[in-house]
């Protein structure tokens, strides 16, 4: 007689394990379901109340300005942002904001503004480096890396050399920065800023509600979901 205990526990095995993953799936699909839930109930409650983090009212008349720009053109939510380079809290939110707006294409529409949390030294030097490679065409290359580099970047030369590795000519780059007009550019921003009430980085508008500090991925996703909400419920 054939002995089928081996065959009987393998398989009972296969079955155990079976079990156990369709129990984790379950659970993970439970747990979004949840999540979901929450961040539309937040939604809901923000809406209704008119308050939320950061508060929804009142809104701020921002300009956009004709600064550097990501999403569309027509996209019906308008992020603004006011940022330091030297910021760490700053530089943290950059990828928080990338993964927003990709999570929602055509939808949102950024625009980045300097605030230099300095009006000399480092802070304003670095302001002025991106605003001459944005005249290069270069604005997002340079924004990635200095908020990427900015620890190790103590000087416009520094700055210049780092630069050219991104394609941005080395010449050009030294005239641009020789003349006050990337100054004056930097300054205006940032006097911008203050007449809207900043006064620290990270801070953003989004549809013209004011949110300092950098906030959790999902507080960030909440309040532009919110926007769209409310921009919907217009229509």
């Amino acid at each position: 007689m054939t002995d089928d205990s081996p065959r009987r526990s393998t398989f009972a095995t296969l079955i155990l394990v079976l079990l156990a993953v369709l129990t984790l799936l379950l659970g993970a699909i439970a747990w979004r379901q949840r999540s979901l839930e929450a961040r539309l109930a937040s939604i809901e409650r923000a809406l209704a109340t008119g308050s939320g983090f950061g508060g929804l009212a009142p809104t701020i008349a921002v300009k956009a300005g004709d600064g550097p720009t990501k999403g569309s053109a027509d996209a019906p939510v308008s992020i603004v942002e006011f940022s330091d380079f030297t910021c760490h809290a700053c530089a943290q939110l950059q990828p928080e904001l990338d993964q927003a707006l990709a999570a929602r294409p055509g939808k949102v529409r950024l625009t980045f503004r300097y605030f230099p949390l300095a009006p000399t030294g480092k802070p304003f030097d670095l302001a002025r480096a991106a605003e001459c490679a944005r005249r290069q065409d270069r604005f997002w290359p340079a924004h990635d890396l200095l908020f990427r580099e900015a620890h190790d970047i103590e000087s416009l030369p520094r700055a210049i050399e780092r630069f050219a590795s991104i394609g941005i000519d080395r010449a050009a780059l030294t005239a641009c920065l020789a003349d006050d007009a990337s100054a004056a550019r930097v300054r205006a921003e940032a006097s911008a800023g203050q007449s809207y009430g900043v006064n620290a980085t990270p801070t953003l508008f989004i549809d013209g509600r004011k949110y300092e500090g950098a906030l959790p991925a999902n507080d960030l996703e909440t309040a532009i979901d919110t926007a769209l909400a409310a921009r919907a419920e217009k229509r």
